[in-house]
């Protein structure tokens, strides 16, 4: 199997809106976690999550070329996080939060400081659900 030609004046953000667009109920990613069923997302509900957090993110003041730090736990609300930090222009970079934990380093508080310089950890609560 061959893979088509990727266009390089496209996003990657206008790749996944495009295929979204072409192919809403198919799945798109499927969250597994050991000894829970698996959270599937359909492109559709995936896209539509994506447009408040992409909207929270831009309210937050993030904006093209900036990059996002991201604390995550294993969890399906990652997956549209990730795409709305596309669908705004930035670049996202995450530490897991095994990482934070074993450290013991306060690295939550520094991605939710790049992140949203202006935002609680309520706010990023409030803006991933």
């Amino acid at each position: 199997m061959s893979l088509p030609p990727i266009s390089s004046n496209l996003s990657v953000w206008e790749h996944w809106r495009r295929h979204a667009e072409r192919t809403p109920d198919r799945e798109a990613i499927v969250h597994w976690r050991a000894g829970d069923e698996p959270f599937r997302w359909r492109w559709a509900a995936l896209m539509q999550a994506v447009q408040p957090m992409a909207a929270r993110l831009q309210e937050a003041g993030i904006r093209r070329g900036e990059v996002c730090a991201l604390i995550v736990r294993h969890d399906p609300r990652f997956y549209p996080l990730y795409l709305a930090v596309s669908a705004v222009g930035a670049y996202l970079t995450s530490f897991f939060w095994t990482l934070a934990q074993n450290t013991g380093s306060t690295l939550e508080g520094l991605a939710l400081r790049l992140m949203m310089p202006s935002a609680s950890a309520k706010g990023f609560e409030e803006a991933t659900r």
